[in-house]
């Protein structure tokens, strides 16, 4: 079982900043809880128990309120600091600090699908990685990933009339295989985008596709954000000895 997750967070996250202001996404407040505990708590449902965050705008504010939390897990800090790494450079960066596999999701989303089944998809077809995709979920986003047979053979969002699926939003990320493709992909000063390693990744073939159909939430608009809040207010109405939707924890 996967017990690590890396949680991008190092957006400037300007979409939202009418709802917002100067507060980091993950500190926006729903149903009186940040949005980082709901996030963690999805991710504990998931059997993680550690997970590394990857900050950039706002981290102090976002250290120091993580580390008056009571928590179960272990949370970890990486800065991106003064250089622009990007979200690659960023992963790659930490990737020293990580265990061989572990998972990634974004700091601006609650997924409801379970996540060790991208573990198990993984080794059905032998793969380095998994990527959770869908074709179902209604969204405004275009497709970016071309899956065939049960493996995604590219990631491109400059061509969503031959792809074939959207990026869900959660990776089982192979360490290793990402560091052995990282080798002249970023000059130093120059930041990464880590759709670029993994687009790499997939046109070796060695990442899996895990097909759902399961909800996908995220607060990066005011829209989406009014989505989000109305969902947890309704959960939370729910009796507890109903189950409201697998793997946020809610």
């Amino acid at each position: 079982m996967i017990r690590h997750a890396v949680i991008l967070a190092g957006g400037l996250g300007t979409r939202i900043q009418p709802v917002l202001g100067d507060t980091p996404k993950l500190l926006a407040e729903i149903a009186g809880k940040s949005f980082l505990e709901w996030k963690i708590a999805e991710l504990e449902t998931n059997g993680i128990e550690t997970i590394t965050l990857l900050v950039g705008n706002g981290a102090e504010k976002i250290v120091e309120f993580a580390n008056d939390l009571s928590l179960s897990v272990k949370l970890r800090f990486f800065h991106d600091g003064r250089e622009p790494l990007g979200t690659g450079g960023a992963v790659l960066r930490a990737i020293q600090h990580l265990p061989e596999r572990f998972f990634l999701t974004y700091g601006d989303t609650l997924l409801d699908l379970p996540y060790q089944e991208l573990s198990d998809a993984r080794e059905r077809y032998e793969a380095d990685s998994c990527m959770a995709v869908t074709s179902t979920i209604d969204r405004s986003d275009p497709n970016n990933v071309l899956v065939q047979d049960s493996i995604v053979i590219d990631h491109n969002k400059s061509l969503p009339e031959l792809m074939n699926a959207m990026d869900y939003g959660l990776m089982l990320l192979s360490g290793p295989s990402l560091k052995s493709m990282s080798s002249n992909n970023r000059q130093e000063g120059t930041s990464l985008d880590l759709s670029h390693l993994i687009a790499q990744h997939c046109r070796l073939h060695r990442v899996a596709a895990y097909w759902t159909d399961f909800k996908f939430w995220e607060i990066g608009s005011p829209d989406s954000f009014s989505e989000v809040k109305k969902e947890i207010e309704r959960r939370r109405e729910i009796s507890s000895t109903e189950h409201a939707g697998y793997g946020s924890g809610i």
